[in-house]
């Protein structure tokens, strides 16, 4: 895995030397990524409007998991527009939760304590910490390797 992050390092620093884009390290993510405007960034935030969940939320579909190095999982729920991810200890206990409006696919990723939501139809990664804070978002590049990741 440490072979796999250093690759895409040297691979992100190369690809930013030759294409001369601004891209940003802000996450932890496997993704080349770009910032986003300002502007950009204060839409999405109130398009997707997440809110911190203090208790589980209703079983549906599972869309997604990740499991953090010290074993909490993110699990990913879908129920058409509304999204929940919830976040539990590695004996299943509930610990918090998000949910959060977006009408595609999504994915989650652990980052330290923040997780990270992909969101496949826009090709944005938003990163949410513990209390439900957006730290930081970043647009997706498309490219092949981000394809293959």
């Amino acid at each position: 895995m440490r072979y796999r992050k250093f690759f895409f390092f040297i691979l992100t620093l190369f690809l930013l030397i030759i294409n001369g884009k601004t891209m940003a390290f802000a996450m932890n993510t496997g993704f080349l990524t770009e910032i986003l405007s300002e502007n950009r960034q204060n839409r999405i935030i109130k398009n997707i409007s997440i809110a911190v969940l203090d208790e589980e939320p209703a079983k549906d579909t599972i869309s997604c998991f990740d499991v953090s190095d010290d074993r909490m999982i993110a699990l990913g729920c879908s129920d058409l527009e509304t999204k929940t991810i919830g976040i539990y200890t590695p004996d299943g206990v509930f610990q918090y939760g998000y949910k959060f409006n977006t009408g595609g696919k999504f994915g989650v990723e652990w980052d330290g304590n923040n997780i990270i939501i992909y969101f496949v139809r826009s090709d944005l990664a938003v990163s949410v910490n513990p209390k439900g804070d957006i730290e930081s978002i970043l647009a997706i590049q498309n490219t092949m390797e981000n394809n293959t990741y």
